[in-house]
């Protein structure tokens, strides 16, 4: 639904003499967003109101689809990460433009238009599948490790391909919370740091300059030590690994100490 969206901005300045003055704006846009926007929240609603969305995103699964002589629930078929856009017959009210169906006009959209899509999984689609056989469907098989495994992706693929792509996305994901994990090290060091540096605000330039010096030394320390965390958790798993991973951080952590003298 065509909706207003509130933007909230902080500006902060330093007093002469100690203290700081926060000011905080607040503008509104108009944007497409498929969850309701709550305008009672807004700070200013009387000029921004959003009515009710009357639609929601849901999915539905069709209960007799068929792999060979095997039915797909729908776990399994939300597994397929692949659909193509449906284009049926524009109800009364709507119009089409391109993949979208909109109520209300299209090229000039108002607060409260809805724009509609909708995508499926065709028939005839080839998917590959691992996972147990359950009567004549699928479920989830544990292996050795407690590890549990249901898989499923379009066209024709073996299991050790189907298994390569979990791991790649898994993979990526583990490194994405490391990088969170490293981000969050260095804020909780910056804000046990940060102290020091309302303290020599009382003189704005020597706020400045201590609260540089608190953010060097906080990524002084969140890197290595994140690599230590890391490379800890390796050893037990691949030791070389974590073996370098460990001489890599000693390497930074030294690097960042000579840099910062």
């Amino acid at each position: 639904m065509y909706q207003w969206k509130e933007n909230k901005k902080e500006e902060t300045q330093e007093n002469l003499g100690g203290g700081t003055t926060t000011t905080t704006t607040y503008d509104y846009t108009r944007e497409w967003s498929q969850d309701a926007i709550d305008s009672s929240d807004f700070k200013y609603p009387n000029d921004h109101q959003n009515p009710e969305m009357p639609f929601r995103n849901a999915r539905f699964a069709a209960s007799d689809a068929k792999l060979g002589g095997w039915t797909l629930d729908a776990d399994t078929l939300g597994r397929v990460n692949y659909s193509q856009a449906l284009k049926p017959g524009a109800p009364a009210g709507w119009t089409r433009s391109g993949d979208n169906y909109y109520r209300g006009d299209a090229a000039a959209p108002k607060v409260g238009d809805m724009r509609v899509r909708y995508v499926d999984l065709p028939s005839g689609t080839t998917i590959s599948v691992l996972a147990l056989e359950s009567g004549d469907g699928f479920a989830l098989f544990t292996t050795k490790n407690g590890y549990q495994v249901e898989l499923a992706a379009v066209g024709n693929r073996s299991a050790a391909e189907l298994i390569e792509g979990q791991r790649k996305a898994e993979a990526l994901l583990t490194w994405i919370l490391r990088g969170v994990g490293t981000l969050l090290m260095f804020l909780g060091f910056a804000l046990f740091l940060a102290p020091l540096s309302t303290m020599a605000s009382v003189i704005p330039i020597f706020g400045r300059i201590v609260g540089g010096a608190a953010a060097l030394v906080s990524l002084a320390i969140a890197v290595p030590l994140s690599i230590l965390v890391i490379a800890f958790a390796w050893l037990a798993y691949r030791p070389i690994l974590g073996a370098g991973l460990i001489l890599l951080a000693i390497a930074v952590g030294y690097g960042l100490w000579r840099w910062h003298k």
